[in-house]
């Protein structure tokens, strides 16, 4: 098992075990190795890579209304290959129930529509939600945007973005790190 963050992992390398480590605590709190080894034992392939978000408390000043913080699982590899997002959406939603791991949820399907993408972007999340009133707890940071077939950019790299929502990057009264 290797685990790494975003820009660890740009330069090939993974984290060394450490239970300080906030990113070695998500995977074993949520049990991420026992449900990619089950995974493993349904479906063909050698090596299964699963890609999530850690969040909630004390990751970023956006709690989600946890006292912890949580994982979400919102992409696939399997053997160096990203699978098509039906097959993503297809094998993490039935797989996740039973699990302690939760998959994204599907905010819009449907052709490249920028106001379309600018609606849905703003307003609550989508992923942690007040009991009481049934709303999100917090702001939407945004979308991840892909495309229903995978594909790669004459450089090489994934056809993927992120849709960073106004409110997200206004919320301190300045621009983020997405300036």
């Amino acid at each position: 098992l290797l685990v790494s963050s975003k820009g660890i992992g740009k330069m090939g390398w993974d984290l060394v075990e450490d239970e300080a480590n906030v990113y070695w605590r998500a995977v074993r709190q949520h049990g991420v190795q026992v449900f990619l080894e089950w995974l493993a034992s349904r479906m063909p392939g050698e090596r299964f890579a699963l890609y999530g978000e850690v969040y909630g408390r004390g990751i970023q000043d956006l709690e989600y209304g946890q006292t912890g913080f949580s994982f979400v699982a919102f992409d696939l590899r399997v053997d160096g290959m990203w699978l098509n997002t039906d097959v993503v959406h297809n094998i993490l939603m039935s797989s996740c129930e039973g699990h302690d791991v939760s998959y994204v949820p599907e905010l819009y399907r449907g052709p490249f529509n920028y106001a379309k993408l600018c609606e849905v972007a703003e307003g609550s999340t989508a992923v942690s939600y007040d009991a009481e009133t049934l709303q999100g707890v917090h702001l939407r940071e945004g979308l991840v945007l892909r495309p229903a077939v995978e594909r790669v950019k004459p450089d090489g790299s994934r056809v993927i973005a992120k849709f960073i929502s106004e409110a997200y990057l206004l919320r301190k009264g300045t621009t983020t790190e997405f300036e």
